[in-house]
């Protein structure tokens, strides 16, 4: 796994927390906005959400890794390698051919 695959893993991550705190928050969200005094202001869903809120405050946006282009004879990390080795079988190949 590279660096890019495992950063977008953790935003995926990070947003279905966000999400599933989001419908824990509707909840009291409703449960408030329904009972409350007449002049009380009216809150958003976000205002419920103490997890999320408190990571925006804590932690800056991370910088993305920088791209870089291929070094010669270097092949680029690609998303497609997985259980049948098509990648790693074609570059196998490509080597045994130039050796002959």
């Amino acid at each position: 796994m590279t660096l890019e695959e495992f950063l977008a893993l953790l935003a995926r991550h990070e947003d279905a927390m966000e999400f599933s705190e989001y419908c824990a928050a509707l909840s009291p969200w409703a449960t408030f906005n329904i009972n409350r005094a007449k002049h009380s202001p009216f809150r958003p869903v976000n205002f419920y959400m103490a997890l999320t809120n408190h990571r925006k405050q804590q932690q800056p946006a991370p910088e993305p890794p920088k791209r870089r282009y291929a070094l010669p004879g270097e092949r680029p990390p690609s998303r497609r390698t997985g259980p049948d080795r098509v990648i790693e079988n074609f570059d196998a190949w490509t080597q045994s051919r130039q050796k002959r």
